[in-house]
């Protein structure tokens, strides 16, 4: 195969005179696409081929090969279109005009467009973290913000320091945007914050203080710097400190920490710890703040103050003192008060909210689902697979399931059984017990099909993607390179080994497409490697088509032989890359050519000199004949003898493709290493090279240049396109095009030394052409209209399911269903101010507008905030008047216009956390107010940099010396006035004003609205008045809403009018509620119609096109008004088309046909018929004849039953039980009779019990009783006996198989010659569903509690939302899960968010954030 891509290399290279680069690695024959099931799920109809090459009707062409990618044709060497390698993920293709450019997209761009009018490629979009300049992403290099102006860095982030313009060197690389910022900031001295030097510090970093040294400055080594230093850590000096300003006073000492100032000067402060889970305090006795997180809380008892547990008090969530003692106020998930205040556990199954304490015991009102309640104390699990369940004895000891889960089905014991263990891959399923009990299927899964008889979901035949299903599986369609014959699939290559594909129609098989190596040629394949169509010292087939009799009725491009070729033969020139030095000659033998090379007989590389031919050199480790050079993979060895030595361990690329005593030949991009025996490859982007660091050769459209360290690299030119003439037409990604003197030149577009870009930036919004609102057309009432949580039941409004309330006094559910049938819920929406959590409505957190669970499912987040809010990882901070923060540390960057970042307070301390009051919520301020008046840009308090429009700055009169504005105030300017430099004079006026020019020279401001020749007048100006005119009257430019300017006045428009001409003419109305009189050029309202919302006027007449609610349009003598429903006289209607058709009743009355009929209180009908009788009946209920009856209605203790046809009888139905509630049985006549009163019985007949309640053990009664013919008869029945305490399934009295929940199960055995083993149930930690011996270590957590480092833990000790399988699933809002452990999202002290969201607060000058 190598061979064939050796000759194949050598034979296209002579394309590139062509203007083609095509190195294949495959045989260019015919490289067939085989069957793809993914990309080809349909059979093909045409030929398929690989990627690059195109079906030219007999077999696969080679395309033009492309780098990075490929290209698809339909002639030989072709390019239709571009497409990129899917292995590059940075690879996109551009297309401008005729021509397509496959680039690979620079780092930190995300899409590349055409820029500058098609002459360069720009960036529409950046990385997270790049700039966006001038349509470059340039990578921050420590830069905090760029100037989109200039295109330098105006910012540098903490720890660095800015390099003024003037210091920096021309940057000239092929990827300069890249590095720009790294020669702009510069690293500060380690652990400093701010600094304006390499050698000294204005700011250490938190938990850091500055420490001056007399030391030799970076400047100067002549003389001691003043200003040297080095940032030292606070905690070396005083541990624990945290913050401090020298080496013996500390700011702040850590959480828990108390402070003591030194006694002298001579003596430094300390950190104590305060006492144990004390947060803040100022000695260690007592304590300020306790971690209430955690569920401290500050106890006073005897003089022994601590802080003490609430949840030490068994299912106590939350407490107060009380005279020295832990009182609790509220208990954890689970428990209840009791009489005594003291925290009950419920049942661990027990619904939420359903729990209480009631006749001095713990009592539950509803279990979760899947478990059915006992004696109001306790819950019971249904069993496997039933979804729900009851009692079917008074003593509640028999479970009888009531439904199975969609894929079970239930059995003739009411035992929910896997519908797939009885039909393979059934997913839902019916159980028929009449007669001969079956299971049939009603759904399979997605990839089988039901048979008619519903016993079995079948697979598709083999190689099928189209069947159906009677009681066999038949196909319809096959997969690609198979036939349908007879509904199975038949592999093409089985019906003709040269086929691969094809067809097959009135019994005959039709060929497609042909197997590599063959021509489809008039309906069948032809070898591709005939002896007519090649020359005798080649391997490889030279045709591009081929006719009748196997020759070559056209050549490949570079082969020898005129289109169509003489004798049928096309041959290739192994010579040289000339055609010229090669000759052909087929005239000693038809049908057969040899090859010569002329005038010197020389070879290309891979084929050696035979007489005047060229032959390919040796593919064995042996040399015959003449040869004396090696083949693919092979190292020419010299002698004697001479000999080809099989490369070891290379494969690929690695190969040689030939070598002789002279040279050894690599792959493009390859190079031959002695002594690894291989080729190895060359640096990126080179064709040619000696070794793996130099060149010779660069690859298309890159050149050599030299680096920094005396080394080479290939890099892009920086044109993209080259003219002959004209030079660069377009460029590269990073320069643009400047034409000089007729010549295109690529220059570089960012120039950071002069402070200019190639693109301008414009901060202008474009100018917006905004059209006339048109007519909007209102649509008639609505046919019915429901109330939230009400359905339409083609009758009447009927209720979904209720939403439960969140248990409070007083309080409603929190939104309501959507619903199409009755007490059902298909969807949920949340009122005003909660969120759909998990089919729950939240109420969303402050500050917070859209509520979610973030996109992996862990944790509750927020993706947009209310004002005054902003969005820092995926949470609503306050704003604080911050305008900007940190999308990496949390902190504010900018401060909104009026306040200014106070540095000395960036500090922030732990934040005790709770529901109400989140830890986020209490962040301190990082902006201060600017103290001057009117100042709206400040950099401290006293230093105002910006005044507010109208104001200007003036220094103070009492600094001798003013220093860049540091002291002063925002004095105002005159009235009307926008910008002004004093306040004696003005530079422009707001909106509304017009200048004023006075001879005095003293510009002043006047209001347009109190000229009173332009009253109402919106904006102004005198541009159309000489200066200093003396009576100056401006000239009005626009008019407020509902005025029009007509000789340089504003005139009111008539009512309703949206637009009118200079006359008061109304050219058009408002969009609604008013109809165009054509004639009289004016608005009319609709609303002279009562209940009209849109009409229309015909010249004379006002016609209503549309009602309100409740009206009906009503035509008498042509004229269309409106009337109300509710007015037709005794018809009940709400809503209708017309006094006779109404489409929704009033209440209590129903829609039946054009009637509304009332409804009979207290009958369950869910709907009516004509006479008031039932069609159907609310959950619950049985229809039977036309009323709805109760199935209890037969027996107090049916819970099932079935209608009856009775016959004979003027009643047409009646109900008849067909199953009695646990603790009953059904008798032969339908009745339902007690079962025996046996204990621990759940399943009972006639006889006695049958099977024991869990917590029971059975053993066998056979009783013989005697019938009235004197028959005897056995009968089977059990006793049910009590298993040890706390257990759930034994065996014998004495030895338990498995513990309920709560409980684990220990086995001990005496000792002795007639030892016992027993097994007995203990109880484990209260907060353990399932735990180990010695019940200290829990498996699994009850309902409320989550497994957190080897324990239970409550929810809101976790910060969880909701439980998962180890530990917390979802995070509650402000946390992050990690490990099943939810942290705090948000610590701005320690510069740490746990997310990188997109923060809207970003201008387009900052990093991007995707």
């Amino acid at each position: 195969m190598r061979t064939k891509i050796m000759i194949t290399i050598l034979f296209f290279s002579q394309l590139f005179t062509l203007g083609l680069a095509i190195d294949y690695s495959v045989n260019p024959i015919n490289p067939a696409q085989g069957a793809n099931t993914v990309a080809q799920s349909q059979p093909a109809t045409t030929g398929l081929c690989l990627n690059g090459f195109g079906w030219n009707g007999q077999l696969c062409i080679p395309c033009m090969q492309v780098k990075n990618g490929y290209c698809t044709c339909t002639k030989y060497g072709g390019c239709d279109t571009k497409v990129c390698d899917s292995s590059l993920t940075n690879c996109q293709v551009l297309t401008n005009g005729q021509n397509s450019y496959i680039l690979l997209r620079a780092t930190g761009c995300n899409n590349y467009a055409w820029g500058d009018s098609n002459t360069s490629v720009i960036c529409t979009q950046c990385s997270s973290g790049y700039f966006m300049v001038a349509g470059i992403c340039v990578q921050p290099n420590n830069c905090a913000q760029m100037n989109l102006v200039t295109g330098t860095c105006d910012t540098c982030v903490d720890g660095y320091y800015f390099t003024q313009n003037f210091q920096l060197q021309t940057l000239q690389s092929w990827d300069y945007y890249q590095n720009i910022n790294q020669v702009i900031c510069n690293k500060c001295l380690n652990n400093c914050k701010i600094c304006t030097s390499g050698y000294t510090c204005v700011q250490c970093m938190d938990q850091y203080y500055w420490s001056p040294t007399q030391s030799k400055s970076a400047l100067s080594s002549t003389q001691n710097d003043s200003n040297a230093g080095q940032c030292l850590a606070c905690n070396v000096n005083i541990p624990s400190c945290v913050k401090c300003q020298n080496s013996t006073t500390c700011d702040k000492c850590l959480d828990g920490y108390y402070y003591t100032a030194p006694s002298d000067s001579t003596t430094k402060g300390t950190c104590t710890k305060c006492m144990s889970n004390c947060l803040s305090c100022q000695n260690a006795d007592t304590c300020d703040t306790c971690d209430t997180v955690n569920n401290y809380i500050y106890l006073q008892a005897n003089n022994q103050n601590s802080c003490a547990l609430c949840t030490s008090i068994t299912g106590c969530k939350t407490c107060s003192t009380q005279s020295g003692q832990l009182t609790c106020t509220a208990c954890q998930s689970g428990y209840v008060f009791d009489s005594q205040n003291v925290c009950k556990q419920c049942d661990v199954n027990c619904a939420s909210n359903s729990c209480s304490y009631t006749n001095d015991q713990v009592q539950c009102s509803n279990c979760i689902a899947t478990f059915v309640l006992k004696s109001n104390t306790s819950c019971n699990s249904c069993g496997t697979g039933c979804s729900s369940c009851s009692y079917s004895d008074q003593a509640q000891t028999k479970i009888t399931c009531g439904q199975c889960f969609d894929n079970y089905y239930k059995d003739d014991n009411n035992v929910c059984q896997l519908c797939s263990s009885s039909i393979t891959s059934c997913q839902k399923c019916n159980f028929n017990n009449q007669n001969t009990p079956t299971v049939t299927c009603t759904q399979c899964s997605p990839t089988t099909k039901l048979t008619n008889n519903s016993q079995q979901c079948l697979s598709a035949p083999s190689n099928c993607i189209d069947f159906s299903v009677t009681n066999t599986a038949t196909c319809n369609t096959c997969a690609d390179t198979y036939y349908l014959d007879s509904g199975s699939c038949i592999s093409c290559a089985t019906a003709n080994t040269s086929y691969l594909r094809c067809s097959k129609s009135n019994n005959t098989i039709n060929v497609i497409q042909c197997q590599n190596g063959y021509f489809l040629l008039s309906g069948s394949c032809v070898l591709a490697k005939d002896t007519n169509t090649q020359a005798t010292n080649l391997t490889l087939q030279t045709c591009q088509t081929i006719a009748s009799n196997s020759q070559c009725a056209t050549c490949l491009p570079a082969a020898l032989g005129n289109n169509p070729p003489q004798n049928g033969v096309c041959s290739y020139c192994n010579c040289s890359s000339k055609q010229s030095d090669c000759q052909a000659d087929g005239s000693s033998n038809p049908g057969q050519t040899t090859v010569t090379c002329t005038p010197k007989p020389t070879c290309l590389p891979g084929f050696y000199l035979d007489g005047s031919s060229c032959l390919p050199c040796a593919s064995t480790t042996n040399l015959t004949g003449n040869q004396n050079c090696c083949g693919l993979g092979l190292i020419y060895t010299p002698g004697p003898p001479i000999t080809c030595v099989q490369q070891q361990n290379a494969t690929g690329k690695e190969q040689l493709l030939a070598s002789n005593a002279n040279a050894f030949t690599c792959d493009i991009g390859y190079y031959y290493n002695s002594t690894d025996k291989k080729c190895l490859t060359c640096i990126n982007n080179c064709d040619i090279c000696d070794d793996g660091t130099t060149c010779k050769t660069c690859s298309l459209n890159y050149t050599l240049i030299k680096t920094s360290n005396n080394g080479v690299q290939c890099v892009l030119i920086k044109c993209l396109v080259v003219d002959s003439t004209k030079g660069c037409t377009s460029c590269q990604y990073g320069f643009y095009l400047s034409t000089i003197n007729g010549i295109g030149y690529c220059l570089q577009c960012l120039s950071p030394l002069t402070n200019s870009i190639c693109r301008p930036y414009s901060n202008q919004a474009p100018n917006v052409t905004v059209a006339p609102a048109t007519s909007v057309a209102v649509s008639s009432s609505p046919a019915y209209v429901c109330a939230n949580g009400q359905y339409w039941n083609s009758q009447y409004c009927s209720p979904c399911k209720s939403l439960p309330t969140s248990g409070k006094p007083n309080a409603s559910a929190n939104g309501y269903c959507v619903c199409s049938t009755y007490l059902d819920c298909t969807s949920i929406v949340c009122n005003s101010g909660y969120a759909l959590v998990q089919n729950t409505c939240q109420e969303i957190p402050k500050g917070c507008q859209t509520y979610i669970i973030s996109n992996d499912g862990t944790t509750l987040i927020c993706t947009a905030c209310i004002a005054s809010y902003s969005l820092v990882s995926n949470v609503c901070v306050p704003s604080q008047n911050c305008q900007q923060f940190s999308t990496t540390t949390g902190n504010c960057v900018q401060c909104a216009s009026g306040f200014y970042l106070n540095w000395q307070y960036n500090s922030f301390v732990s934040q005790v956390s709770t529901d109400a009051n989140p830890y986020f919520n209490n962040f301190p301020s990082q902006c201060s107010a600017c103290t001057i008046s009117n100042c709206i840009t400040c950099t401290g308090p006293t230093v105002c940099t910006t005044c507010q429009n109208g104001y200007f700055w003036q220094t103070s009169q009492y600094l001798q010396q003013p220093s860049n504005g540091s002291q002063g105030s925002c004095q105002p300017c005159m009235q009307g006035c926008q910008t002004c430099s004093n306040n004696q004079s003005c530079q422009t006026c707001f909106s509304g004003y017009y200048m004023v020019y006075p001879y005095s020279g003293i510009n002043y401001c006047q209001l347009c609205s109190t000229v009173p020749a332009i009253s109402n007048c919106l904006t102004c100006d005198t541009s159309q008045t000489a200066p200093h005119a003396q009576s100056l009257i401006p000239t009005c430019r626009s008019c407020p809403s509902g005025y029009y300017l007509y000789s340089g006045k504003c005139v009111v428009c008539t009512g309703g009018c949206l637009a009118c001409d200079a006359d008061n003419s109304c050219t058009q109305c408002v969009s609604q509620g008013y109809a165009y009189d054509q004639t009289n050029k004016k608005c009319v309202a609709c609303s002279t119609i009562t209940g009209c919302t849109s009409c229309s006027y015909n010249g004379t007449q006002l016609n209503c096109s549309a009602c309100q609610d409740l009206y009906y349009r009503n035509t008498t003598n042509n004229i269309t008004t409106c009337s109300l429903c509710s007015a037709v006289a005794g018809k009940n209607y709400l809503r209708c088309v017309s006094s006779t058709s109404p489409t929704q009743c009033l209440d209590n009355f129903y829609l039946n046909g054009s009637s509304c009929m009332p409804q009979i209180s207290n009958n369950k009908c869910l709907t009516y018929d004509n006479n008031s009788g039932c069609t159907s009946c609310i959950t619950g209920y049985i229809i039977v004849g036309n009323t709805c009856q109760l199935c209890t209605s037969t027996n107090a203790q049916c819970i099932k039953c079935q209608v009856i046809a009775n016959t004979g009888s003027s009643q047409s139905a009646s109900l008849q039980c067909a199953a009695c509630q646990t603790g009953y049985y059904l008798t032969t006549s339908y009745g339902c009779t007690a079962c025996p009163n046996v204990k621990g019985c759940e399943v009972c007949n006639s006889a006695g019990c049958q099977t024991c309640s869990s917590g029971f053990y059975p053993t066998a009664v056979t009783t013989d009783t005697n019938n009235s013919t004197g028959t005897s008869t056995s009968n089977n029945t059990v006793t049910c006996n009590n298993c040890v305490s706390n257990c759930q399934i034994c065996q014998q009295a004495n030895s338990c198989t498995k513990c309920a929940d709560g409980y684990f199960l220990v086995t001990t055995t005496s000792s002795g010659t007639n030892s016992v083993t027993t097994s007995s149930c203990f109880a484990c930690q209260p907060e353990c569903q399932t735990c180990v011996a010695p019940g200290t270590t829990c498996t699994s957590c009850i309902a409320g509690y989550v497994f957190q480092n080897g324990g239970c833990v409550t929810l809101a000790q976790a910060n969880c939302y909701s439980v998962g399988t180890n530990g917390c699933a979802i995070c509650k809002y402000g946390y992050y899960l990690n490990n099943g452990v939810c942290y705090q999202c948000l610590n701005p002290q320690a510069d740490f968010l746990c997310t990188n969201p997109v923060d809207n607060l970003f201008t387009s000058a900052t990093p991007q954030q995707q």
